[in-house]
């Protein structure tokens, strides 16, 4: 099911689901898409948004609309603000949601790409090293342990467990680390970038990886 946000002359209205979209011609409505429907009809109230919507026929009255597509998180929360009759204050508190809710997938964004891992090149070609948690726990205690061993076991993603140097292993515990440093370090500048901004539109821009203005980036991030 996909979610919309109804803004009419800049202001919240309503919110709806896909099910609501309906193509309007001189035969009536039919129920379909939001992508082959060019109107959306909640609460008896017909909407139009001519910037993405296919244009309506003459003879029916609608409000024109800005139909934006959400995510249930959104939706859930603009359910709330419409039961609680809180609407008025839309422009207060969803800055606060959104600016939330974007750290929030950025965090997990960070947290999947530290443990999707890695690539490095090795004897014997490029080799990719997963870093969840366990895995990061298992390098670690093989780097304690590497001052009593002479050949350290331990694989590459899909590949059986081998016997590598000390040199060569701390080479891989060493890429690793500066890893998982580096997105650390990324998502806690981007963290403090999201909680500067001031309209949603600047929050939805939001993407992990992107370039991050100088002035939020922090000393480390500068020297990584």
């Amino acid at each position: 099911m996909k979610c919309y946000k109804i803004i009419v002359d800049h202001k919240f209205t309503e919110i709806a689901v896909d099910d609501e979209f309906f193509l309007w011609n001189e035969s009536g409505f039919l129920n379909t898409n939001p992508e082959h429907g060019n109107v959306l009809c909640h609460k008896t109230i017909i909407y139009h948004d001519s910037d993405w919507m296919k244009e309506v026929p003459d003879g029916l009255f609608y409000v024109e609309a800005k139909i934006i597509e959400i995510d249930k998180d959104e939706y859930n929360f603009l359910f709330d603000l419409i039961a609680n009759d809180n609407c008025d204050n839309y422009e207060l508190v969803i800055l606060d949601f959104k600016q939330k809710h974007k750290i929030q997938l950025m965090s997990e964004v960070c947290r999947s790409t530290i443990e999707n891992g890695f690539d490095i090149e090795l004897e014997g070609g490029i080799k990719h090293f997963s870093l969840t948690t366990q895995d990061q726990i298992n390098i670690n205690t093989l780097v304690l342990l590497s001052s009593q061993l002479e050949l350290i076991p331990y694989h590459a993603d899909d590949e059986s467990c081998a016997f590598f140097t000390k040199s060569v292993f701390n080479e891989i515990a060493q890429k690793a680390t500066q890893y998982i440093t580096y997105h650390v370090t990324y998502f806690n500048s981007l963290k403090k970038y999201i909680e500067s901004l001031t309209t949603e539109s600047e929050i939805d821009a939001v993407t992990y990886g992107m370039e991050i203005p100088d002035n939020f980036k922090s000393v480390v991030l500068n020297t990584l």
